[in-house]
């Protein structure tokens, strides 16, 4: 439910639920990795145009990878290929548009990640490690140096109903009539406090998220999920002064704050 403050929303629907969303060191890039039709797809969005540049579908023999890194040209997933070992994973690197892998490892490790690197444990000798330059799949000597943004990518702050500063949150939800429950998430950001917050509707739990001006002025609010059967960990986060978070399991929702 909106109010008359109401922010400057873009919304992109998939086919699908979004599994997991990677902002890029730049802060002006974003890659989604959503499930469509049972197949892991992914976009590449800008942030500053909100527009999709580049997509990848996979097939089958790709189900349940994980997106770990990206850039403009790739994209680096792992998958675990032994549930009794998480340490143990399959390593595919992807090139967008072309959904048949560039690099891939299987029982490894990945110790530290670029946007087109790889640190890995050696192969063939034990204790030590590799780095692989993935636009050529070669080994190399140090690891890349990225550009870092100014804009740092902020994640919220879990308070629990134990924590002495929950009676807090409860307070201002109560001038709004909520009563809050369990947890909620919250980031202040230019001047804006961000708040991720559950409540019971018609039995069943329903997460919001709400965004207020430092005098507790409501300015939007939206359902994130309902019927929840328990509490969900980053629900929401601030990238190049955007506001990033799923509504309803497979819509983006991106606001300038």
């Amino acid at each position: 439910m909106s109010t008359d403050h109401a922010l400057q929303h873009l919304e992109l629907e998939v086919n699908g639920p979004i599994m997991y969303m990677l902002p890029s060191n730049s802060g002006n890039e974003l890659t989604i990795e959503f499930i469509d039709g049972e197949l892991p797809s992914f976009y590449l969005i800008d942030l500053q145009s909100r527009e999709i540049k580049k997509e990848l579908k996979l097939d089958k023999s790709f189900e349940q990878v994980i997106l770990k890194s990206f850039s403009s040209e790739r994209i680096i997933t792992q998958r675990f290929s032994d549930q009794n070992n998480p340490n143990s994973v399959e390593v595919h690197c992807f090139e967008w548009n072309n959904p048949s892998p560039t690099y891939s490892q299987i029982n490894t490790q990945i110790l530290d990640v670029g946007s087109d690197w790889l640190q890995l444990p050696h192969p063939h000798f034990q204790g030590k490690k590799v780095i692989i330059d993935l636009k050529n799949n070669e080994s190399i000597d140090k690891k890349p140096i990225e550009t870092q943004s100014e804009y740092k990518t902020q994640f919220p702050v879990a308070y629990s109903n134990q924590s002495s500063y929950f009676e807090w949150f409860q307070k201002l939800f109560k001038k709004h009539n909520k009563e809050i429950l369990r947890s909620c998430e919250f980031l202040k950001h230019s001047e804006k406090l961000i708040i991720s917050y559950y409540t019971r509707e018609d039995e069943t739990v329903c997460n919001y998220l709400s965004v207020f001006d430092t005098k507790g002025t409501l300015l939007d609010s939206f359902l994130l999920a309902k019927g929840l059967k328990g509490i969900g960990k980053d629900t929401f986060f601030v990238c190049h002064n955007q506001l990033i978070f799923v509504t309803g399991k497979q819509t983006l929702n991106v606001i300038e704050l």
